[in-house]
């Protein structure tokens, strides 16, 4: 049997090698995923591993670390560096400790942005902003050294290599800093160049460097530092000398030797941006995978279908069942052999390409060869043979159920028209249905992961039992489609061939209709993330003109109060607002081991009103104006069950805690941003200064001056400051977020297309070996007049009829799924909406798809030679 499954698969080398193309594309994706992020990490430990190479332990305290850790899993909690830095007493503690060589305070901070000599940030978005601290003690402990220049004294900074080059000044050149997110300006001279290493790869970070005492200055530090670095005497282990100072220092300090800091921060970034990338891509691929298996499944039963004599004769001559699935299963392992070993290789290119679209926005991935990990192999040739063999179980199990003599007189011709199939098709789509609504309605408590699985699981039992259900509803979609686009005798011939197998052209057009769902469940929820953004800025957004800082290097961004002052003497403003954002946390100590702190905000007086102002909220109960004390959201109400009259104690990340009375409830809105609004002084008096930026500006114009003219006259009241504050009318605000989509929804439309790729080919692959199947039958047709313009007609309309099918099919699954998720959201406020236009654009690319993937299973038709087919049997 062995030799017969070899002596198969030559024979069928073009059929199996364009089945294969599915699985190539899916096992790399799979495998570029993780080229990928391999690479990263490995870039991300091999900085950790240089910035602590010069050290033993390192001290910080145990509030920064549970800050910083907050700050890393994206939550926007200040830092009061004056509260939780390292003390000068400390750091004398740690150095009378035995066994202590050196001991520094350094300094490596987010909060300081330099700008180029365009006036704008050099890293705007991506990659974060670093503020540290050169101290010629210090140096011998630090990774990085002066290459140009010399070290940055009073008014002076350095900047790394890689933002010198990035930035087009020269030494010697005056340097503006937004300092803080941009809660105030500084300008400095540049005096120098850093390094960091010798290659200087940060990837993508910057880090700019200062005077301590100046630095500690600019961030409101006081006298402290960020953390104490330490080198031990000659002899003494690093375990050892960290347990010395952590039973000095006691359990308020995070103790950690330099191997365990460089683990904690590959961790830190292995948890947070990594794991998601990864994800992200993983979850393209598996799309392309689940799509791949389609083609494989129908390519298998055409083919087993093609050879029901030749198993019949093996089954007369003595061969059992399970022999019979084995010829097709080891065919089949082949195929998925082959496949992931070619897709392997791709996925190397595939890496690559995903390396140059992130250092487009802003990273520095060494271009380095990508490190090929055992894992990644493993899981690719998993991936691709388990998805062949299982695609292909089906048809080598209806080849092996068939007697002998029922093997021998039957033809592969079938009609697909039993019960079975759509019956458990119906149960898969009920099943599936309940998971994605189970996962659109979660248990209170329950994880995103688990939601996010119970919404995959779901889609994807949904899209299988629809896929086996379509074949009930193919014949009369097909019929309607036939009156316009397969008319005449060619059409008619197209036609009967789809109805003749509407089993297999359903299977194939479910390849496309996935892709095409998922592009048209991502078109319906971007159209209706514009409409409800329009529809909240129309609502609850009643000023003409707003303004914010358009930069992110790390610190939350913010205008500074000078150039609020700016606007505010501009002609034609009526009237302006000022928007702070803070967070806090329910009860009385702001402990992030307890609680996630929640966010707020502060307005300027009389800002907010109920359904007018300059922010409009709806008003459910009491006063909307919270003068000294906090008004709160219905959802805010509900979780921590207040009404008007309530007190509700807050912890700050400064200052000391408050119990603040609800003074009125108002409608949740996207607009304000947050459950909790109180008063500009409780901001003032709870946040660190570090934070005290204004987060938005709202104006409201004069009468008769057109917001435009407004919004010209502030950039140029604001000069180069124009270049990173953001000044917008209504609709430029709206055309804004539009903006902030696009690039988003452009990335996942490119990694979409490559499932409907592969459904192309799947279409392209099945009307092939359709053209194999049929060789007799064309060759008749041949003989009794057809031209080969006629042939290639016919399969062009049958190409056409099956991807219009799966087109439509995949519309409306698509627009119903985005309908129903944005339905399950109405309660936060999105609105549904729909682009006719694209929806459009989406069923003219499958009748594209359609005409594309019959071309060369059209031109192999009618290149068919007449004699040979009529001989063929």
């Amino acid at each position: 049997m062995l030799r017969v499954s070899i002596k198969g698969i030559l024979a069928r080398k073009l059929r199996l090698l364009l089945t294969s193309v599915a699985i190539v594309l899916g096992v790399g994706f799979v495998s570029g995923s993780y080229f990928l992020t391999d690479a990263m990490r490995g870039s991300f430990d091999d900085l950790f591993d240089q910035a602590t190479a010069k050290i033993d332990v390192e001290v910080r305290t145990s509030q920064y670390v549970k800050l910083r850790t907050a700050q890393d899993e994206g939550v926007l909690v200040p830092i009061d560096l004056a509260e939780v830095g390292m003390s000068p007493e400390t750091l004398s503690r740690i150095r009378d400790v035995d066994g202590v060589r050196q001991a520094e305070g350094l300094i490596f901070e987010l909060g300081a942005q330099p700008l180029g000599k365009d006036g704008k940030p050099i890293t705007e978005f991506g990659p974060p902003s670093f503020a540290a601290g050169w101290s010629e003690p210090a140096k011998d402990l630090s990774v990085l050294r002066i290459d140009k220049g010399r070290p940055p004294g009073d008014g002076e900074l350095a900047l790394d290599a890689t933002a010198y080059e990035r930035s087009g000044h020269e030494l010697g050149d005056d340097v503006k800093v937004l300092i803080q997110g941009g809660r105030t300006t500084e300008t400095f001279e540049l005096v120098g160049v850093v390094k960091f290493g010798d290659s200087n790869n940060l990837n993508g970070a910057s880090i700019t460097m200062f005077e301590p005492t100046q630095l500690q200055g600019l961030l409101d530090m006081d006298d402290r530092y960020s953390v104490v670095d330490v080198v031990g005497d000659p002899g003494i282990e690093q375990d050892e000398l960290s347990d010395r100072i952590a039973d000095e220092l006691g359990d308020e300090f995070h103790v950690v030797t330099a191997p365990e800091l460089s683990a904690e921060s590959s961790e830190a970034i292995d948890n947070s941006f990594l794991k998601y990338l990864e994800y992200i891509i993983l979850g393209f691929a598996f799309v392309a995978v689940f799509v791949g298996a389609f083609t494989i499944f129908n390519t298998f039963t055409i083919l087993v279908g093609q050879r029901t004599r030749e198993f019949g004769l093996l089954r007369i001559l003595g061969a059992r069942r399970p022999q019979i699935i084995g010829i097709v299963a080891l065919e089949a392992l082949v195929v998925g052999v082959v496949a992931s070993t070619i897709g392997i290789v791709v996925g190397y290119g595939i890496a690559g390409l995903l390396r140059v679209l992130l250092n487009a926005f802003g990273f520095e991935i060494p271009n380095e060869p990508f490190p090929i990990e055992a894992r990644t192999i493993i899981v690719s040739y998993i991936v691709g043979v388990l998805v062949t063999l299982v695609a292909s179980v089906v048809p080598a199990w209806r080849a092996s159920r068939l007697s002998p003599l029922e093997a021998i007189r039957t033809t592969s011709t079938s009609h697909d028209r039993g019960w079975k199939v759509p019956a458990a098709g119906a149960v898969l789509f009920v099943i599936g249905a309940v998971l994605v609504v189970r996962g659109l309605a979660p248990a209170d408590g329950a994880s995103t992961e688990a939601v996010l699985t119970s919404l995959g699981a779901g889609f994807l039992v949904t899209i299988v039992g629809l896929a086996m259900l379509s074949r009930l509803f193919i014949a009369p979609v097909t019929r309607v489609l036939a009156v316009v686009f397969a008319r005449g005798r060619t059409g008619a011939l197209a036609k009967g061939n789809v109805l003749r197998n509407r089993g297999r052209a359903a299977t194939t057009a479910s390849a496309l209709m996935i892709g095409l769902a998922l592009a048209s469940l991502v078109l319906v929820f971007y159209a209706s993330l514009q409409a409800t953004v329009d529809d909240q800025i129309e609502r609850s957004f009643g000023a003409d003109v707003s303004a914010y800082n358009n930069t992110f290097g790390g610190s939350s961004p913010t205008i500074s109060d000078e150039n609020v002052d700016k606007m505010r003497e501009v002609d034609g403003v009526e009237e302006l607002a000022v928007q702070y954002y803070g967070t806090a946390i329910v009860g009385d100590e702001f402990d992030l081991g307890a609680e996630s702190p929640k966010p707020y905000v502060a307005y300027s007086e009389g800002a907010v009103g109920a359904g007018e102002g300059l922010v409009r909220a709806k008003l459910i109960d009491g006063d909307i104006d919270p003068g000294s004390e906090i008004v709160v959201s219905d959802e805010f109400a509900e979780e921590h069950d207040l009404d008007v009259g309530s007190d509700v104690e807050l912890a700050f990340p400064a200052g000391d805690p408050q119990t603040l009375e609800v003074q009125g409830i108002f409608e949740a809105s996207e607009i304000i941003g947050a459950g909790m609004l109180v008063s500009p002084d409780t901001f003032l008096d709870t946040q660190p200064a570090a934070a005290h930026g204004a987060a938005f500006v709202a104006i409201d114009v004069a009468d008769g001056t057109k917001p435009s003219t407004v919004v010209t006259r502030i950039d140029q009241v604001l000069g180069d400051d124009s270049k990173f504050i953001e000044v917008l009318d209504t609709e430029g605000l709206k055309q804004f977020f539009r903006d902030q989509l696009a690039p988003i929804v452009g990335m996942v439309f490119a990694l979409l297309s490559l499932s409907i790729v592969i459904a192309l080919f799947g279409i392209s692959n099945t009307l092939a070996l359709n053209v194999f199947e049929r060789t007799r039958e064309i060759g008749l047709l041949r003989a009794v007049g057809g031209t080969r313009r006629q042939l290639r007609r016919v399969i062009r309309a049958e190409s056409i009829l099956v991807a219009l099918f799966g087109a439509i099919v995949g519309v409306l699954v698509g627009v119903g799924a985005g309908a129903a998720l944005i339905s399950a959201l109405s309660d936060e406020g999105f609105v549904f909406g729909i682009s006719p236009l694209a929806v459009v654009g989406v069923l003219i690319g499958g009748f594209i798809a359609g005409v594309l993937a019959a071309v060369l299973p059209a031109r192999r038709a009618a290149r068919t030679d007449v004699l040979q087919a009529i001989a063929t049997e």
